[in-house]
């Protein structure tokens, strides 16, 4: 009977160690999956809510027609550039430092905004994607935070970015799916 438990912790460390055979494992990829412009799909875009006071995150029903932007995501050495694009106009571009090697460097950016609030964040890349953490900090005291995965599909031609926020009594999550533009 010992044996027959000894037997089995070696399997299950080798499973763990080695990866259960049944199991895929996610082929590791670099940040240049990312690259390339990214069109929405509306009908997979979803939206939960926790409101103060209740339990659990609840779907928002489908709201009206919206303007999901378009993505254009550059990646070089030094970083990612995201910019969003509505109706053909850059709205905002953004910059991730996150590097491959920066897992045992991570290191957050802090930025000063309006009225003493700090915007704290930190990006880097995963074995499914790109994470991206922030927080916002008013004399020391923290006022919402929030965490986004940005995880392209095995194929790369598919960007499912889902995206939490908490703070102030309440919580929410969006998950967006995008598609690669393929060149014409």
């Amino acid at each position: 009977m010992q044996r027959l438990g000894s037997a089995t912790a070696i399997c299950v460390l080798h499973a763990i160690v080695l990866g259960s055979p049944q199991e895929p494992t996610r082929k590791a990829r670099t940040a240049d999956v990312l690259a390339g412009t990214w069109v929405p799909d509306p009908a997979r875009y979803e939206e939960y809510w926790n409101p103060k006071d209740t339990n659990g995150l609840q779907r928002l029903a489908p709201q009206p027609a919206r303007k999901i932007p378009l993505l254009t995501i550059v990646v070089r050495r030094e970083g990612i550039t995201v910019d969003t694009i509505v109706d053909g106009a850059v709205i905002s571009s953004h910059r991730y430092s996150a590097h491959e090697d920066y897992s045992a460097q991570e290191k957050a950016e802090s930025v000063t905004l309006a009225d003493g609030v700090v915007l704290r964040t930190d990006s880097h890349w995963t074995a499914q994607g790109l994470v991206n953490r922030w927080a916002t900090v008013r004399d020391g005291v923290l006022q919402v935070r929030g965490s986004e995965l940005w995880a392209p599909s095995e194929d790369g031609n598919e960007l499912t970015i889902t995206s939490v926020r908490e703070g102030l009594g309440s919580k929410s999550k969006t998950i967006a799916v995008y598609r690669r533009r393929m060149s014409e």
